[in-house]
């Protein structure tokens, strides 16, 4: 029997103000196919955080078991409010949990970067890289345009609140998190932007 979620509209306890949205693929959800419908799936960089990533592994509840070499190889993600760590780090950190599921090589996306952390940003395809999708209208329009934010459609993708939003699901009106510390990074690219 394969389990079936369908789309939601729902307001969280205590939160009024915010509809959030999850859709299914074309209304429904099936479970076995959670990429391709949009649920994004958990990665080991997402849970290694403090000592949660150790605690499910003595727990078993990683397949196979990670010794401790492979547990201390795994990349420690940052959050967006992470303010001692650089703004890169917290900028990949965030495309990797929210981007990565579809924005990788054989991904689901049109898009051609790789949002995965563990990809050295020189190979990412985010700086300068091609639009697969559309420039949003925008003349000169890259992925990331470093020194230039409203040149940048990747930070456009993340203001929107239409068909052309990202991430596409699980979000409400609200701004994202990142959008701030992306432009404040791509801003701070100025001297990449002067030298070419």
């Amino acid at each position: 029997m394969k389990a079936v979620l369908r789309s939601a509209v729902c307001l969280l306890p205590g939160d009024v103000a915010h509809r959030w949205f999850s859709p299914g693929s074309e209304e429904q959800l099936a479970v076995d196919n959670v990429v391709a419908g949009f649920l994004l799936p958990v990665s080991p960089r997402q849970i290694n955080r403090g000592d949660q990533l150790r605690w499910w592994n003595e727990r078993g509840w990683l397949a196979p078991a990670l010794d401790a070499k492979r547990l201390a190889a795994i990349p420690r993600l940052a959050s967006p409010d992470a303010t001692a760590v650089p703004l890169e780090t917290r900028v990949r950190s965030y495309l990797d949990v929210n981007c990565s599921a579809c924005h990788r090589p054989s991904g689901p996306s049109r898009g051609n970067f790789d949002a995965r952390f563990m990809v050295p940003l020189a190979e990412q395809k985010l700086l300068d890289g091609d639009l697969a999708a559309g420039d949003l209208g925008i003349s000169g329009a890259r992925v990331i345009v470093p020194g230039k934010p409203e040149k940048s459609v990747l930070l456009r993708r993340l203001t929107q609140t239409d068909f052309f939003r990202m991430p596409p699901v699980s979000v409400n009106d609200e701004p994202q998190p990142i959008v701030p510390i992306l432009k404040q990074w791509i801003e701070g690219m100025h001297n990449r932007a002067a030298a070419k």
